[in-house]
This record gives C-alpha cells, sequence and structure tokens, in this order.
C-alpha cells in the first residue's frame, strides 16, 4: 500500500526540472495524484527564475542536463534560497554516488528507475525535514527578536532608572539649595533687623553673600548722597589675582541694569571664573550694586542668579533706615541749633541753659537709636 504524505504537506509547491518530457509528465502525474501543486521546466535558467520568485518549496532535479548539471542548479537554487529543498534524480545508484550528491548540496536523491512510492517517501521526508529547519530556523529568528527586544527594553529601563537616579540627586541638591535659602534669608533679614550701624550692615552683608553663593570675592557699593559705603569680602584662601579681577565696572553694569543680574566669565591670570552683578535701587534710583566672582561651574545656575536678584530688595530695607535715621540727626540738629539760638539771644540770663540744652538732644539721638558717635555730634552741636 502506498503511503500518504503528511496531510500538512499537501499544496506544497514542487518544481520539477527533467530534459525528457515523459520524465516531467509522469512526475507531474504522480505528484499532483499526492495533492502537490507542480510546476514543470526543461531548462534550469528557467527553472531559477521561478526559484527567485519565492513560492518553491521542493526542487526535483534530473542530475544530467544540457548546460548545467542538476547539482549545479541546485547549488545555484540554494544560493537563491537556502531554505528550498532539492532532490537529486541520477542514473547510478550507487553509494558513492549518493555521498557525492548529498555532499555537493542536495538534500536527498532518487535513482533511476524508481517507483512511484520511493518517490513520495523521498519528497515527504525531505520537505518534513525542511520544514523542521524552517520552523527552527524561525524559532531561533524569534529568540533573537525576543532577545533584541529584552535588550533594548534592559537598556530602555536603565535609562529611566539613570533619569530617576538624576532626578532623585537634583531634587536633593534642590531641597538642601532650598534648606541654604532659607537660612540665608534667615540670616540677612536677622541681619537687618537688629543691625543699625550701615557700614556694619554692609560687610555682614558681604560675608553671607560670599559664604550662600560659594564667592571668592564680593564687593558691595552703596552711594547715599555725597558719601559712598563700599564692603569687602575675600574668602580664605583666595589669591590677590583672583580680588583684582573684580573689576569696579561690574558694579557700574548692574546699575545700568536695574531689576537683572548680569553674569560674565573673566579671568583671574588664567584662571575662569564666574562674575555676578546684580543693582541696588532706593527710592527709584541706582544707589550702588552687589558683585561676586565664584569658580565657573559646569552650568549655569538659574536659581542662585534668582536668589541674588533678591539680595538688594532686602539691603534696600536697611539703606532706608540709614536715611531715615540721617534724616532724624539732621532734624535733631536742626531743632536743637533753634533752641541754642534762642536761648542764647535772651541774654545773660539764659546762657547756662545751652548745656542743658545739648544734654536733651542727647538724651533725643538715644531716643532715635543713634550710635554714640552721632550722639556726641548732636550734643556739640
Amino acid at each position: 500500500m502506498r503511503p500518504t504524505p503528511t496531510s500538512s504537506h499537501h499544496g506544497a509547491h514542487l518544481l520539477v526540472v527533467d530534459d525528457e518530457p515523459d520524465i516531467r509528465d509522469l512526475l507531474r502525474e504522480v505528484l499532483v495524484r499526492e495533492g502537490y501543486r507542480v510546476t514543470l521546466r526543461s531548462e534550469a535558467e528557467t527553472a531559477l527564475d521561478d526559484v527567485r520568485q519565492g513560492d518553491i518549496h521542493l526542487l526535483i532535479t534530473d542530475m544530467r542536463m544540457p548546460r548545467m548539471s542538476g547539482l549545479e542548479l541546485i547549488r545555484t537554487a540554494k544560493g537563491i534560497r537556502p531554505d528550498v529543498g532539492s532532490i537529486l534524480i541520477t542514473g547510478f545508484a550507487s553509494t558513492e554516488t549518493a555521498v557525492q550528491a548529498l555532499r555537493l548540496g542536495a538534500d536527498d536523491y532518487v535513482p533511476k528507475p524508481f517507483h512511484a512510492e520511493e518517490l513520495i517517501r523521498v519528497v515527504d521526508r525531505v520537505l518534513s525535514k525542511n520544514r523542521l529547519l524552517v520552523s527552527e530556523r524561525d524559532a531561533l529568528d524569534r529568540a533573537r527578536d525576543e532577545a533584541e527586544d529584552l535588550r533594548r527594553t534592559t537598556l530602555d529601563a536603565e535609562a529611566e532608572l539613570e533619569a530617576t537616579r538624576r532626578d532623585l540627586d537634583l531634587s536633593r541638591r534642590s531641597l538642601a539649595h532650598r534648606v541654604e535659602d532659607l537660612e540665608f534669608v534667615g540670616n540677612l533679614t536677622a541681619l537687618l533687623a537688629k543691625e543699625r550701624d550701615l557700614d556694619r550692615v554692609l560687610d555682614t552683608t558681604a560675608r553671607i553673600v560670599g559664604s550662600r553663593f560659594g564667592a571668592q570675592v564680593v564687593r558691595i557699593e552703596v552711594s547715599l548722597g555725597a558719601s559712598l559705603h563700599t564692603a569687602h569680602h575675600v574668602a580664605d584662601g583666595v589669591p590677590n589675582r583672583h580680588v583684582g579681577a573684580l573689576r569696579p565696572d561690574l558694579v557700574d553694569a548692574a546699575r545700568r541694569e536695574l531689576d537683572a543680574v548680569t553674569r560674565e566669565v573673566v579671568l583671574g591670570l588664567g584662571v575662569p571664573l564666574e562674575a555676578l552683578a546684580t543693582p541696588l535701587e532706593i527710592r527709584g534710583r541706582a544707589a550702588g550694586g552687589i558683585a561676586l566672582l565664584r569658580r565657573l561651574g559646569p552650568e549655569v545656575d538659574t536659581g542662585d542668579r534668582f536668589l541674588l536678584g533678591l539680595v538688594p530688595r532686602a539691603l534696600a530695607v536697611g539703606v532706608e533706615a540709614e536715611l531715615q535715621r540721617r534724616q532724624a540727626v539732621h532734624a535733631a540738629l536742626d531743632v536743637a541749633t533753634r533752641m541754642l539760638e534762642a536761648l542764647e539771644g535772651r541774654g545773660a540770663l539764659h546762657r547756662g541753659h545751652a548745656e542743658r540744652v545739648g544734654g536733651l538732644a542727647r538724651r533725643m539721638a538715644a531716643k532715635l537709636g543713634l550710635s554714640i558717635r552721632l550722639q556726641d555730634v548732636i550734643h556739640t552741636a
């Protein structure tokens, strides 16, 4: 009883190549009866065109044909489509011929003369083998694709993890900066609330600014009428060449750009430094500025620039208080002068009152919170 090929092979496309019409017709009759689709060709060149189209599952060819042998046809077809099956029909039924055919690329062979049952068995075996090879190749391709997907997923996960780590680091640094900012604002506020001497306010502000911003050099200038008050802070161990790099025109540049923080990169004898300057505005007029030098970082810290821009607003409160105290001093001096003039003008009877008025003026100055030096000035006047 003739074996029936596996049903999953039915419909497979077989290409039969033989230069003898009778052999081609016989092979087609046998194979079509088994449920295969069959294409017949008499020349190798035409058969290779069919292989290139990619719809051939199995190539059956005679060993001896004109212009190109069956083995050459199989080798060429395998070069075009490595997955195409191949059976060589040969008239030399020997073990040596079989080994040579298999070694040269054929998947199997059928010796002449052959029975239909034998041909069907070989066809079924080669198709099963090729189907297994194709399944293994597909499985390998899928495994490679899955491995590539896993690799990409792993890389994406690592990149996301790294981004998360960076975000956490930035959050920690941001939190640390916020804590430093709060401490800075607290220290500056406490200074302005307690200290009444302008020069000491400027000196302490320069020190606080230098500490918060990591500045090597800080310079503060405040113009009050004809007087110019300045303060400097130089960090420990900072070379003199860096002090000279903080040019006075940096403060002047800040004065010309109110409500802004100017930034420049300057050289302290070849060392790149970041220079920041911000203006001080009093009663709507430019009255000075704050400038600092620090090491040049890899990125511009916009948070630091924003915070530095707030310092003059806080400092302006202290300067405004100083202006008010000066006005109070002038008012007290004016009152004392007028009292003295009035008393002295009344003659010898009231001349002794001048000293008493001077003491009264001193007490008034003390109540206003003026310094001892200013109290002395008022008493003498």
